[in-house]
Formats: structure tokens, sequence, C-alpha cells
């Protein structure tokens, strides 16, 4: 679940931390300014450091704030569903062929149908892993015309779920449970977005929904 859920890993990750003794977690706090070695918070508490690495993650605000090149991201709304477990259970996780040659950099502005009049540019890729209890985390639809709104759009997981039936060669599982978050895009070639703000402040975003596959080489 670690690989597709990375919320117990950070859990797992923090108490290791925290019981060494040097690091500490301040949760609940929101960045609102950045300075030359440090940050501000919504309390107005300054956070200094040797390097800060801001990640703002899906924060509108933040994001916009700390770019130095205009319309260097873009948000995306993402769906993705859990599904029962299968019928022998899969062990490893797939993708679909298109999803898988266009999962880079094109795979993530080009859809892979026409966008019908009226309809907001969405893509569609098949990624389907295994989860502990049995079931499938499949995804997912993204929709770049209105990230901020709180309408999803049926369609493009309905693509996903009939393309996964496919792969399947048979009706894919039922789904149990619905997800939808928004997520920053670079909007031009490179996989993720990193800019120098000061001397000691580098912003990290843009990663799409690619941040745990691509943590190793953002870190080095």
């Amino acid at each position: 679940d670690a690989v597709i859920d990375p919320g117990a890993a950070l859990r797992a990750m923090r108490s290791y931390m925290e019981a060494s003794g040097r690091y500490t977690l301040r949760a609940g706090t929101e960045i609102r300014d950045i300075e030359s070695d440090g940050v501000v918070d919504h309390l107005g508490k300054v956070t200094r450091g040797d390097l800060v690495v801001v990640c703002p993650g899906a924060s509108f605000r933040l994001a916009e704030s700390v770019l130095t090149q205009p319309n260097a991201l873009r948000a995306v709304r993402i769906q993705a569903v859990q599904t029962a477990g299968t019928t022998p259970p899969l062990d490893t996780s797939q993708m679909d062929l298109t999803s898988l040659l266009t999962h880079g950099e094109q795979g993530t502005r080009s859809p892979h149908r026409e966008v019908q009049p009226g309809e907001a540019e969405s893509g569609v890729r098949v990624k389907c892993a295994p989860r502990r209890d049995g079931g499938l985390l499949v995804g997912e639809g993204q929709d770049a015309g209105d990230p901020a709104g709180f309408v999803l759009v049926e369609r493009p997981m309905a693509e996903v779920l009939e393309r996964l039936g496919r792969v399947f060669g048979s009706a894919p599982p039922e789904v149990t449970r619905r997800w939808s978050g928004v997520v920053h895009d670079s909007t031009d070639a490179r996989l993720w977005y990193r800019d120098n703000l000061e001397q000691s402040v580098v912003v990290v975003a843009g990663t799409d929904e690619r941040g745990v596959t691509l943590a190793p080489a953002i870190a080095r």
C-alpha cells in the first residue's frame, strides 16, 4: 500500500525520525510567505534553515506565489477508484499498453480520445495496483477544465474501467470507493518544476501524480 497510498509510509517515517530526536514535525500549519532563509506560517511563526525546500502540492495560492516563471504549472483534477478483490488476486501493478507508452510528458497532456463539444479536456490512463486487502486501486481520469470545481465528470473514469475490463478479459470488479484530488503538472517537457527562489530556498512542484515515482530523482 505504501506505493499507492504513501500516507502509511509517511507515518512510519515520521515516527522513526521523531524517535531519533533530530527532527521536528510541525503539523497543522500553512506557509504564507517565503523569506531568504525560511518560511512564515499562518500564525506568523518563522522557520529557518540552511536549506528550505518548499513543496506547495495542491495549494493554488502557495504555488502561484512561489512561481518565478509564469504559467509553468497547471492544476489538474484526477479521479481514482478502489474495487473489490479479484480471483485470483492481482499480485503486481498493471497498465494497459496505451497508458504505458504515453505515461511521460505526452501522457499528461494529450487526451486518448476526441474531446466532445462542451467537454473539458480530459486524459485517461489505465493504471491498476493491488492493495493489501485484495482490492485494486484504479486510475485515473484527468480533467484540466475546472480543477477547483466540485463536479466530477463521469466519462473519463468510465473509460478507465472499460479499458481495465479489456485488460482482464472480463467485466472489471465492483467499484467500492471513489476519490478525487488536485495535482499540479508542469506545462512544458519537464517531469517536475524546480526553481531556486533564494540562496537557500528551493521550490519543487509539478510532479503530477508521479511524486512517489520521481522522489528518488528529485532527492538527488
